[in-house]
C-alpha cells in the first residue's frame, strides 16, 4: 500500500494543495494517519481517484 502526503497527492492529481486540504476537512479522503503538529497526514491511493473525480466537476 502506497501512502501519500498532501503535497504528493496534489502533485499526482495536478491540483493545488488547498483542494486536497478542502476534501480532507470534509472527510471525503481516506486517511491512514491524521496530520498532527509537525507531521503530515497520510492518504491512501484511493484518494487519487476521489480528487480526480472532484477535479472533473
Amino acid at each position: 500500500m502506497v501512502l501519500l502526503t498532501t503535497k504528493e497527492l496534489a502533485d499526482k492529481c495536478d491540483v493545488p494543495f488547498y483542494t486536497v486540504q478542502y476534501l480532507a476537512k470534509l472527510g471525503k479522503l481516506p486517511t491512514e494517519r491524521k496530520g498532527k503538529r509537525g507531521q503530515s497526514a497520510l492518504y491512501t491511493e484511493d484518494a487519487i481517484e476521489i480528487v480526480n473525480k472532484h477535479k472533473g466537476k
